[in-house]
């Protein structure tokens, strides 16, 4: 039952950022939308969502919801009874007994399908979410840059000035130099997901958004050039570990998706198989107390005809 398909992955090529001179810049980021999951052809099948539990993808569990399936006949009174009438009724009802099987299976595996088609829905707009975060930090830490050149570049010892209406900030003056300890993601990160339905379920992974090692605080407190300078450096170089974050996004979200449609056949078979299993045994002894029934003796026995008289001896011609 798994699906074959990877998730819209988010396309942004590099973040373009170019500085020019030594305190302004231009931000060029464009997050681009991961496309929709096609919709699902139309069913007769009713929708039941099936539901999953919390935690780390490797250790979640899906339950589905369709209604349960119970065998609709009874050996035991087919072997007790004795009307005729009742048998020929549970022949005639047996012929199509596989039917309301085969309904339950197509249940449990059209909404398990459908529920796949939603966590695929929900996987692709976290990382078309994640990106507009990333790329909405970036312009405003650009802005911040831009904001506080001018202070830098006349001299200006002390921090911005507060503008009117906006909110104070605690953040001491940055005289030093900023030093990057970023490191590169790597490795199997497995996300999570909160408990619920299938369509009200959120996920989220450890390689989220990456809004960097310095805020709008920095540059709003930044004295001296050569501190401003080093933030404006780790800006300029700051599109790269957005990118190496994506990739990690992109990777991690599609492997742990391939792990949710693993889960989801897990969770179908372990209810599925026991009733499956439950069907072909009382199948099975159904069929053969209808046939007894067939046998010499039993109510759905031909009804016996007389043995025919073995011709009288022909007379003897006179010579």
């Amino acid at each position: 039952m798994k699906t074959n398909k990877k998730l819209a992955f988010i396309s942004l090529g590099a973040v373009a950022m170019a500085i020019i001179g030594a305190y302004s810049y231009s931000n060029g980021a464009n997050a681009q939308a991961a496309q929709e999951p096609a919709a699902p052809k139309a069913s007769s099948i009713p929708r039941h969502v099936g539901s999953f539990s919390a935690g780390l993808i490797n250790a979640i569990t899906y339950t589905p919801s369709c209604p349960g399936y119970v065998f609709p006949m009874d050996a035991a009174a087919i072997q007790e009874s004795r009307s005729r009438a009742f048998v020929e009724a549970e022949v005639i009802r047996f012929r199509n007994i596989r039917e309301g099987m085969d309904n339950y299976e197509d249940c449990m595996i059209e909404n398990a399908r459908r529920d796949i088609d939603v966590i695929s829905g929900k996987l692709s707009a976290y990382l078309t979410a994640e990106a507009g975060k990333e790329a909405a930090n970036y312009s405003a830490l650009g802005e911040a840059a831009r904001a506080n050149a001018d202070r830098i570049r006349s001299g200006g010892g002390g921090a911005a000035k507060k503008k009117k209406g906006a909110p104070a900030t605690a953040a001491p003056a940055e005289t030093g130099v900023f030093v990057s300890t970023y490191t590169k993601p790597t490795g199997r990160q497995i996300g999570s997901i909160t408990a619920g339905t299938a369509d009200a379920i959120n996920y989220s992974n450890p390689c989220g958004a990456f809004l960097g090692e310095v805020s709008a605080n920095h540059f709003a407190n930044v004295v001296g050039s050569a501190a401003f300078n080093s933030l404006v450096d780790y800006l300029q170089h700051m599109p790269e570990k957005i990118e190496e974050f994506r990739a990690c996004r992109n990777e991690q979200t599609n492997e742990d998706y391939d792990l949710i449609q693993l889960k989801v056949q897990d969770g179908v078979n372990a209810v599925f198989v026991p009733v499956k299993t439950n069907f072909e045994r009382q199948y099975n002894l159904v069929n053969t107390q209808l046939n007894l029934h067939r046998q010499p003796g039993g109510l759905l026995a031909p009804a016996s005809t007389p043995r025919p008289k073995a011709p009288a001896p022909a007379k003897k011609k006179r010579g």
